[in-house]
């Protein structure tokens, strides 16, 4: 944003270049003591001399110089606030990314909370049927093995949970802190079934950074006309009004104005090849721009198909994924009945008669 506020004043003091380059208002006061044997009786011993005036200086836009470098600065400054777009945008795309990363990591939280307590039922129950000798020592083993595994994933989701938080807090210009008390407990946001691309040309149309590095170009290429207008001569007005008079009371009447005015022009002619180096290094300057313009939608385009074609392919994944939890899900069932079952069937088979 600050980047925006430079080009502005930058512009803004370009424009002020078509205007008189120099200006200024003078004034002054003189005494001068003239030699008696120089005056002779002839000249004043004494002079006074008050003067106040304005001059100024004014190089004329005759080859439009000072046009071309309004337009370089109009353009640098919206290729600024392109910039200033393509900074907001990443901002709120890593602030939305780390706020899913913190729902996900929560919910991964949950899960293996709550798969450490199934696991440790299943380690109980194993060591039931063992104490039955229904299993051996190795059932009991890995479900103790299981357990480990889940517990050791809670502090490293509870470390998940706090970057994510405090990469959220950075994102919203705050000191890192528990935002629990604002965004409290949620799920995971669900993406839309599908989104509106539109013709893939608008899209990068639309992109800031794409749009920032055609302004640059643009600001290049008038930077070139500025380079060549200086190869021609320069038209200027030099001028100046004043009044003049021995005594204060006498200085603003109509006979003490005087002024003069002086049209001229100046032509670099030896200028030993250096302006027209300038120009060719301003017209490389600008091919360099031009090339990396085409490299950056050639990757904006790369990015967006990889996009579209993740955003789709994640669609279908999910709908795997689904069929997966609820498979598991059905397993987990089973297996805890399979589980339970024996257990209840040894033990009775193993009560004493009467019991």
């Amino acid at each position: 944003g600050l980047r925006v506020l430079q080009a502005r004043y930058i512009r803004a003091i370009t424009v002020g270049g078509i205007f008189p380059q120099q200006q200024d208002v003078f004034g002054s006061y003189t005494r001068t003591q003239n030699s008696q044997n120089i005056a002779g009786g002839l000249l004043p011993l004494n002079t006074d001399t008050w003067v106040a005036g304005a001059g100024l200086f004014w190089e004329l836009d005759f080859w439009g110089k000072f046009r071309r470098s309004i337009e370089s600065a109009d353009a640098s400054l919206d290729a600024s606030i392109e910039s200033y777009d393509a900074v907001l945008i990443s901002l709120l795309a890593e602030t939305a990314t780390a706020y899913v990363d913190l729902r996900t990591a929560q919910e991964r939280l949950r899960y293996a909370e709550s798969n450490l307590g199934i696991q440790k039922g299943t380690l109980k129950l194993a060591e039931i049927r063992l104490k039955a000798e229904a299993v051996t020592g190795l059932d009991v083993t890995q479900a103790q093995n299981v357990v480990a595994n889940t517990a050791q994933l809670i502090p490293l989701y509870q470390n998940q949970v706090r970057t994510a938080n405090n990469a959220l807090c950075v994102l919203l210009g705050i000191p890192p802190r528990d935002l629990s008390p604002e965004l409290g407990e949620g799920p995971i946001p669900t993406p839309p079934a599908d989104v509106v691309v539109g013709i893939p040309a608008n899209l990068l149309r639309r992109r800031p950074d794409v749009r920032a590095a055609e302004r640059q170009v643009a600001a290049q290429s008038a930077a070139i006309g500025v380079a060549a207008a200086d190869l021609l001569p320069h038209f200027s007005i030099t001028g100046s009004i004043s009044w003049q008079a021995e005594r204060f009371k006498n200085l603003f009447n109509v006979n003490s104005l005087a002024g003069s005015i002086s049209p001229g022009f100046n032509w670099d002619v030896l200028n030993y090849s250096r302006l027209i180096n300038n120009v060719r290094l301003q017209d490389a300057a600008f091919q360099e721009l031009a090339v990396n313009y085409q490299q950056t939608v050639l990757q904006a385009n790369a990015e967006a198909e990889n996009a579209i074609n993740a955003f789709l392919t994640t669609q279908e994944r999910l709908v795997q994924q689904n069929r997966a939890v609820n498979s598991s899900s059905e397993a987990v069932d089973v297996s805890l009945i399979h589980i339970s079952e024996p257990t209840r069937l040894d033990l009775a088979s193993r009560r004493p008669s009467g019991a």
